[in-house]
């Protein structure tokens, strides 16, 4: 046996260890960046940024890196979380309405709410990577999230599958995967969000 491959930081088991540990203190620092609410968006942006440079092993120190993203993005991230909170309170609030009420009218146009829904969500999930990784104005991030969201369908069905299974298993299988939760659905999300970016910018010739 060569006890000199089982120290060396190329072994699996400690790129294993290296990547949970790296989960868990990018949800720490998620959860602790996010905790006035209103810096949700810049925490998040900021999470899915280090996430990025993690996965494509461009990594630094996370705490400053995490930090620098919260500080750049702040402005945007900010008016896009509020943004997406108000449109989310709409939508709850009109499926709630439209649950209750037992007409023809009510079934048909929930199932025109719950096509939004699915889009709301899909644009969610993208709406922060997307500018964690690109400089544009808001309006344009919101159209490229869509864009990428729809024609990246697959990719999209899987990270938010991804999501809501670690999501679920940390509230009703282990709560102790909620301490690494938020970190580890990012870096999952990165991986397929490298994917679909590279040939984004393959196609339209930038950077």
């Amino acid at each position: 046996m060569n006890f000199g491959n089982l120290f060396s930081m190329d072994n699996p088991v400690w790129k294993y260890l290296g990547r949970v540990w790296d989960a868990i203190w990018l949800t720490l620092l998620w959860i602790v960046f996010s905790l006035p609410i209103v810096t949700i968006g810049a925490s998040t942006t900021a999470l899915l940024y280090v996430a990025q440079k993690i996965v494509k092993d461009e990594e630094g120190t996370v705490i400053k890196q995490f930090w620098e993203a919260f500080k750049s993005n702040f402005k945007q991230a900010t008016i896009i979380w509020l943004i997406l909170a108000a449109a989310g309170v709409i939508l709850g609030v009109n499926l709630w309405f439209y649950y209750q009420v037992n007409t023809s009218f009510a079934k048909m146009f929930m199932v025109v709410l719950i096509i939004f829904t699915y889009v709301y969500l899909m644009v969610a999930h993208y709406i922060f990577a997307v500018l964690a990784r690109f400089d544009n104005s808001v309006k344009n991030l919101f159209a490229l999230a869509f864009l990428l969201a729809m024609k990246n369908f697959g990719w999209t069905l899987l990270m938010i599958t991804v999501t809501v299974c670690i999501l679920a298993i940390g509230i009703f299988v282990f709560a102790g995967l909620l301490i690494a939760g938020a970190g580890a659905a990012a870096l999952i999300d990165s991986w397929m969000f490298g994917h679909i970016f590279d040939q984004y910018i393959a196609e339209h010739h930038l950077e």
